[in-house]
């Protein structure tokens, strides 16, 4: 009898015994079968079926008399496919290691053309491209059981105008506005698409928090001018791409001085824009 953990019996199973190619059959309805015309002996019965694992009993074989076997088979889990290539930032293929977690976790390699492919359990996952040289580089997605999913990954290098640590970004050229309408000018916009590029590469800078602050020469305007400095920003991240629930721009006023008011350099100073990471 061939049936599943339940006790209900799997029909159109395939029972064969090893090592005997000709002895097999397929169960009926109910999950039974019967091999005849055995030689005496031990035997090695093995039970295969669609959407099952495949098992093996040993039994003995008697002349003259029937050997009772009773199978039980797990379940097969069922999975979906992800697959996908990591690249670099020209589009040439590189060779990765990818560290899958969420409903299952699995480290796998790409081939040396960069293609890769797993068959995962259903669920959440998020993956890790690491490849030599080159930063991490991480995606999230959902699968779905028997399903294809893809996954493509660049792997690019930071942009030399910034320096990322664990709490914040610092431009190499320092935004410094000036009185009036905030203007980004395009040294500024080239560093600030050095950020799209790091915020695409890293999903998990979930909220990164632009602040904007002034010295005490505005007087109650501290605030509003920086208020629409920190928007400035947003403003153009959010049109390169980056999700507005991502950014959070905040007018600091003149409430955090680095350094004392007290010379035109040092209020200078004062005047300054920062991108601090929020995970």
């Amino acid at each position: 009898m061939a049936k599943d953990k339940s006790g209900k019996g799997i029909a159109r199973a395939v029972v064969s015994v090893v090592g005997r190619p000709h002895a097999g059959v397929l169960t009926d309805t109910d999950g039974s079968f019967e091999i005849a015309a055995l030689a005496p002996g031990p035997a090695s019965v093995e039970v295969t079926a669609p959407d099952f694992e495949s098992e093996k009993v040993m039994t003995n074989v008697t002349a003259g008399q029937v050997a009772e076997v009773a199978v039980a088979l797990t379940p097969r889990a069922r999975t979906g496919h992800v697959r996908g290539k990591t690249i670099d930032a020209q589009g040439h293929a590189v060779e990765a290691t990818l560290k899958f977690s969420g409903a299952q976790a699995l480290e796998t390699r790409t081939d040396n053309g960069g293609l890769y492919q797993a068959a995962l359990l259903p669920g959440p996952y998020k993956v890790v491209a690491e490849a030599p040289g080159l930063p991490t580089r991480e995606s999230q997605f959902d699968l779905v059981a028997d399903s294809n999913r893809q996954v493509d990954l660049v792997l690019r290098p930071i942009s030399p105008d910034l320096t990322v640590s664990d709490t914040e970004i610092v431009l190499r050229d320092p935004i410094k506005f000036k009185v009036g309408t905030p203007k980004l000018a395009p040294g500024w916009q080239a560093e600030l698409d050095g950020v799209v590029a790091l915020m695409e590469d890293r999903p998990d800078i979930r909220i990164l928090r632009v602040e904007a602050h002034w010295d005490p020469s505005a007087a109650a305007k501290a605030k509003e001018i920086t208020d629409a400095q920190a928007a400035a920003v947003k403003d153009y991240l959010t049109k390169k791409g980056i999700a507005a629930d991502r950014i959070e721009a905040v007018g600091m006023s003149a409430d955090q001085p680095l350094v004392p008011n007290v010379t035109p350099a040092y209020k200078a100073k004062n005047r300054r824009l920062e991108l601090h990471i929020i995970r």
